[in-house]
């Protein structure tokens, strides 16, 4: 028994001695690369406190609390985000883990400060691959880090572009809709080869596959006119099944991608119309918290209606304008008239699509595109409305809270140790729920992660870091041996390298 606590015991101290030294390194590291300087220190930490004196009201330069400190902070953080494409933060990634995988990696998302600097110089040739290095290293020698968690990293200080442009969900909803009308096409024009729907001639000017196109966009938007349908060829089992497992995908497809690029096309317009929709009512643009709470209520509420209202009015005026100039500048005898235009403009853009209007070929163009938009249009009507109920309570909410008066009632509810006295925390925290802002679940995830991480004594601080890393170097070193065996038995020798992805490239919001 002696001998064994013995040969623990060296072992244990063999295994101090080498963290001792591994520290030790990586702190050369630091100070050969970067030796912060007194001045520099100096001028960081009152950058660092600047972040905190600023703040959007008029309070001068009075100091402001470490809540709004690290409010401010992470928002800057967040707007300094380095922008880089998908390909170039996929790349950095892999490099990452392809340095942790040849060094033995000790852990599966962490490389030294030492490996970092390395990495760098190894790839500073490479076009925005070695800006994303660069940026990384600025960011360790801001906190002095002797570890760089490229993980956290990726996540909190780069954000993905789309050529140029901050990657949004749009794009991907595009992809989705585009690939389902190739689909599609390909579907009723070579397979199902159905005349009604991929007419083989050209008819009144609009080739078969417009005419495949419109059929999706009316299936697709829910307007379904019913001038194109499946069952005009015939009513066979096989062709009444493909038509249901088509209405069927149509409607998922609607649901999910094409909700979501209506939702982030209104997003990105929004911004540009709101503006002068608002400027139109300068009395009501920015509503006094101070005023009569169904005085607040009644001017949000008239304020959200009339935008609606408007654009609805708009979008109908436009259809009807557009389809008056194809039928005059068109040969197809159309016998609309103008409020004939209008009733069928308005059966498109809700969606409502009733089928009793014989609808002009010369119209399909438009309508590939017009569809869309209707449905667009129905579900951001629909969106409005329920964010409007959602404002009107969250402005009753917020008119309650702001007419609190100080009492022992409030104290009360408030204290979390009984002590009779609220601190900034308290307060926080208390009015947040109480606004609905955040849920009792939410702040019990975040405590338990905070304890987590902080351990028996309440704060994460440096010794919280150097504990983590060095309490999980022997469990990592054994996952990756049991990784590396279980890629040996399921993958070909050729797809190893690609299948080394134990950290995810999370898209952002």
């Amino acid at each position: 028994m002696a001998n064994q606590e013995s040969q623990e015991n060296d072992k244990a101290a063999e295994i101090k001695s080498d963290k001792a030294a591994e520290q030790k390194e990586n702190t050369e590291d630091v100070a050969q690369v970067v030796p912060p300087s007194d001045s520099e220190n100096s001028a960081h930490a009152a950058q660092e406190e600047d972040d905190g004196i600023h703040s959007d009201d008029c309070r001068g330069q009075q100091k402001i609390s470490k809540i709004e400190v690290v409010m401010n902070k992470l928002e800057k953080r967040r707007r300094e985000r380095m922008e880089v494409t998908w390909k170039v933060r996929k790349r950095f990634l892999d490099i990452c883990r392809h340095e942790v995988k040849k060094s033995g990696g000790r852990q599966l998302n962490v490389l030294s400060f030492h490996d970092l600097v390395q990495l760098q110089e190894k790839y500073k040739d490479e076009p925005g691959v070695s800006e994303v290095f660069q940026h990384a290293v600025k960011a360790c020698v801001e906190v002095k880090a002797h570890r760089f968690y490229f993980r956290d990293f990726n996540e909190y200080r780069l954000v993905s572009v789309f050529f140029g442009f901050p990657a949004h969900p749009v794009f991907g909803s595009l992809v989705g809709v585009l690939a389902f009308y190739f689909a599609s096409t390909v579907l009723f024009c070579a397979i199902v080869r159905d005349e009604h729907i991929c007419p083989r001639e050209i008819q009144e000017g609009v080739p078969g596959w417009a005419t495949t196109i419109y059929f999706i966009s009316t299936t697709i938007s829910t307007v379904g006119y019913g001038d194109v349908n499946v069952t005009q060829s015939g009513s066979e089992p096989w062709r009444v099944f493909i038509a249901t497992g088509f209405m069927i995908i149509a409607m998922v497809i609607a649901v999910t991608i094409f909700s979501q690029l209506a939702a982030s096309t209104v997003e990105l317009t929004q911004g540009y119309t709101s503006p002068y929709i608002a400027s139109l009512f300068k009395r009501f643009k920015n509503i006094a918290d101070t005023k009569p709470l169904w005085y607040q209520l009644r001017t949000v509420t008239f304020i959200r209606l009339f935008e609606l209202g408007l654009y609805f009015v708009l979008l109908n005026m436009c259809g009807t304008f557009v389809a008056r100039i194809i039928f005059a500048a068109g040969s197809e005898d159309v016998d609309w008239n103008w409020m004939t235009t209008f009733y069928w403009s308005v059966q498109t853009t809700t969606t409502i699509g009733y089928g009793d209007l014989d609808m002009p070929y010369s119209l399909r163009w438009f309508n590939i595109f017009y569809t869309i938009i209707g449905t667009t249009f129905a579900a951001n009507l629909l969106g409005n409305l329920a964010d409007l109920k959602n404002e009107i309570q969250n402005i009753r909410r917020f008119y309650i809270w702001k007419n609190r008066e100080v009492s022992m009632r409030l104290i009360a509810d408030m204290n979390g140790d009984d002590n009779g006295q609220l601190d900034a925390y308290e307060f926080l925290i208390g009015s947040l729920i109480t606004l609905q802002k955040i849920h009792k679940d939410d702040v019990r995830v975040i405590m338990e992660k905070f304890r987590e991480l902080a351990g028996d004594d309440g704060f994460i601080s440096e010794r919280d870091v150097e504990k983590h890393n060095i309490g999980k170097i022997d469990q990592q070193r054994i996952n990756i041996d049991d990784i590396e065996a279980f890629n040996a038995r399921m993958y070909p020798k050729s797809q190893k390298d690609g299948v080394w992805q134990e950290v995810e490239l999370v898209s952002d919001e």
